[in-house]
């Protein structure tokens, strides 16, 4: 008989658990926003070497401080294959992980816009804050408080953010 109660009781428990965490994890989903990939073009249009300084100095300023995205490096003309190989190396040098640094010649075919030379694709994987509904906020003080939606979109978007996101 009392084994009976226990074979009965243990699914119960589990499946109790499994819904007061799913139910945790949507709700700090819903705080903190969920993933998004950005991407930012960055042109190199010649391949002297001021040109890739320039460009090797924008692609580290989008790639600093715990980069978790893809760097895509893509040209048009067969004359820029040695400038962007030259130009993954340096990146690499300068600390960016082989593995997310990627080459793509893409020759031929129609493009909508005129393109020359090396163009960088930086993609980032940042946190899409959350929709504020800014006639619903009514923060009131208490001791395990949530601030808002609107100071949470703030917190995320400072300089300085306490989360870390590792994709």
């Amino acid at each position: 008989m009392m084994l009976s109660k226990h074979r009965f009781i243990t699914p119960l428990f589990v499946v109790s658990l499994l819904l007061t965490t799913s139910q945790s994890l949507a709700s700090q989903l819903d705080k903190q926003g969920s993933p998004q990939i950005t991407e930012q073009i960055i042109e190199i249009a010649s391949s002297d070497q001021i040109s890739k300084e320039i460009g090797i100095g924008k692609i580290l300023s989008q790639a600093s401080g715990g980069f978790n995205g893809y760097i895509r490096l893509e040209w048009f003309d067969d004359n820029f294959s040695a400038t962007a190989k030259q130009i993954r190396h340096e990146l690499i040098a300068k600390g960016i992980v082989p593995e997310r640094i990627t080459l793509a010649y893409t020759g031929g075919g129609y493009r909508t816009q005129q393109a020359s030379g090396i163009q960088a694709h930086v993609q980032k994987i940042v946190l899409q804050l959350p929709e504020c509904r800014y006639l619903a906020q009514n923060y009131k003080f208490s001791l395990y408080d949530d601030t808002g939606c609107a100071l949470n979109n703030n917190l995320g978007s400072s300089l300085v953010s306490p989360y870390k996101y590792y994709f």
